[in-house]
């Protein structure tokens, strides 16, 4: 924990680039059997100061839930992103995720997410050009407050930190705010704003993000 606000101090204290970036997602939820979900999403990122679509994916995710507070999930992302001569690069992402939410009071809760994930420019056997591959872990964590039965407001922090790299390095930060609104009982928004800091050798940067999900569900899930 030391050594990442060290280094998270070190990078602010060099020249950073600033970017506004929008995010807009629309995702799907379907229960299959009594403790098994899936969940796909479909995400496009516009950066460059809202001039050009930088990066999009989609993500598919199977969630197994052990209790109403606690899942686990395995993901397959296809995320294709615009390099710096301007065409695009596919990567493939692999990752498990466990989620659990502590109630704190009848409004308060406490959200947690833990990511593995693999990030490869091929897919299975296929090296393609210039293979790519990293390896990160990622923790979130989420303070949620329920106003009403239908909506909450949050705020949260997002730490990814690189495994497979010489020595760990603190890759991503993210800085959480944002609300979620019940729409209707399958149909749901989420409007969230964040600050992301990089910090690697080749890039420091912060954006600042805009994003926007809409979220419906084909039958009740058992988070619900």
């Amino acid at each position: 924990m030391i050594g990442c606000i060290a280094m998270h101090s070190a990078a602010h204290a060099q020249a950073r680039d600033k970017d506004a970036v929008a995010w807009v997602s629309l995702a799907i939820k379907q229960k299959i059997f009594n403790r098994l979900s899936y969940r796909a999403m479909i995400r496009f990122r516009d950066g460059n100061n809202l001039s050009t679509i930088q990066s999009w994916y989609t993500d598919v995710g199977v969630y197994y839930h052990f209790r109403k507070t606690i899942s686990l999930s395995a993901n397959y992302v296809y995320a294709p992103a615009r390099n710096r001569d301007g065409y695009f690069t596919t990567y493939h992402q692999y990752y498990i995720s466990l989620n659990n939410k502590v109630p704190l009071s009848r409004r308060l809760s406490l959200s947690n997410r833990i990511i593995f994930q693999h990030t490869s420019s091929f897919f299975l056997f296929d090296q393609g050009y210039k293979p790519y591959a990293r390896t990160d872990v990622r923790e979130k964590v989420l303070l949620n407050l329920k106003l009403l039965k239908r909506n909450k407001i949050y705020i949260g922090d997002e730490v990814m930190t690189t495994l497979s790299e010489p020595e760990l390095s603190l890759r991503r930060n993210r800085l959480y705010v944002g609300m979620s609104q019940q729409i209707s009982s399958r149909f749901s928004a989420d409007l969230f704003f964040v600050l992301q800091s990089t910090y690697h050798r080749k890039v420091n940067l912060d954006q600042f993000i805009c994003g926007l999900t809409f979220t419906y569900k084909f039958r009740k899930m058992l988070d619900d």
